[in-house]
């Protein structure tokens, strides 16, 4: 996995998660990109703390990931300058981020983005159960703050609750996952023929235009990112459905679009090839989606769907040899 200190490729170091340090780096960066950032001019961990109002840790490692992407580089007294074609950086102007001001994420969001994590990578090897209060003491949050935060990893299928009214997750086996992935290569493609007569081809437009460039920012595809993409294609577009008896089947296999991705990241060691080849496999059912060849996209789905699985199962016993992190608080295992 790499060593990169931040936030172009997050990973499982808890750090590489905090929404606040992802979105600094993100707006600096389109900033340098779309040129309200010039060649040569300056950045300042102070002054990027102040214009964001962060603390100094977030704005320092924006910076550091900045400097990875050789978008910056680091300049001894100086802060970062700016790099660039015709960088002039001798008078070393500060750059203007004065009024680029990025609000603080929803502190529900932040509770349910780690616990989302911890999650996915506890159900390796164990079934868990989910204390509310112990999550609220962990994250200083509400009750209600917690209760939210569960309650959307419940729409996701990732948690349960059981007779008691206790929340839980069931242990990934690869047993199971073969069955997930079974239902899904199944009915998924039935998903599509139906969505392609309801939703709008601008809407499958829009995904394949955004898979296309998130591709061509290989290999800086963060775990947000990538499960953003496979719920475009996986949840997004199949919602048009007007089968809803076939969507609440297939709503019970949507814990693997979040988890994979996690345990790409943390288990698998973050295997780009694989990577780049699902996301291509994606853009081509869309591709043949946009060009009206249905049974094509459906059949190129059902095929993604398998090799998927296939990936997974012949991963799975390297995943669950992985040493069992330490799990936090609020999980407790129960078998």
């Amino acid at each position: 996995m790499s060593s990169k200190p931040a936030l172009s490729s997050l990973g499982s170091n808890p750090d590489e998660h905090a929404p606040m340090q992802q979105r600094v780096y993100a707006h600096i960066k389109a900033m340098i990109q779309d040129g309200r950032i010039r060649p040569g001019e300056r950045l300042l961990e102070v002054h990027v703390a102040r214009a964001f109002a962060v603390s100094r840790s977030p704005a320092r490692r924006a910076l550091e990931a900045l400097c990875i992407d050789k978008a910056v580089r680091a300049a001894p007294g100086r802060g970062y300058i700016v790099v660039g074609r015709h960088a002039d950086d001798s008078r070393g102007d500060l750059a203007n981020i004065a009024e680029m001001i990025v609000e603080p994420m929803p502190r529900w969001k932040q509770v349910y983005a780690e616990i989302e994590r911890q999650v996915c990578i506890g159900v390796v090897n164990h079934s868990l159960r989910i204390t509310e209060e112990r999550v609220a003491e962990h994250f200083d949050v509400s009750r209600t703050v917690a209760r939210d935060a569960l309650g959307r990893l419940h729409g996701l299928g990732m948690v349960t609750k059981d007779r008691q009214g206790r929340w839980e997750a069931e242990r990934i086996t690869a047993d199971r996952l073969h069955a997930l992935y079974e239902l899904r290569w199944l009915l998924e493609p039935q998903a599509l023929m139906q969505s392609a007569r309801a939703i709008p081809r601008e809407r499958v437009r829009e995904a394949h235009d955004r898979l296309r460039a998130a591709l061509d920012d290989m290999p800086q595809l963060g775990s947000d990112t990538h499960i953003s993409l496979e719920k475009d294609l996986h949840i997004e577009l199949l919602s048009a459905c007007p089968n809803q008896e076939l969507l609440r089947v297939l709503d019970r296999t949507h814990s693997l679009l979040v988890s994979n991705p996690h345990r790409l990241k943390s288990c698998v060691g973050e295997p780009q090839a694989h990577l780049e080849s699902s996301l291509r496999e994606h853009l081509d059912v869309l591709g043949l989606w946009l060009d009206g060849r249905l049974e094509a996209a459906a059949a190129a789905l059902c095929q993604h769907l398998k090799e998927s699985c296939a990936f997974w199962i012949d991963s799975w016993g390297h995943v669950e040899a992985r040493p069992t992190p330490p799990l936090p608080s609020y999980l407790t295992p129960t078998d």
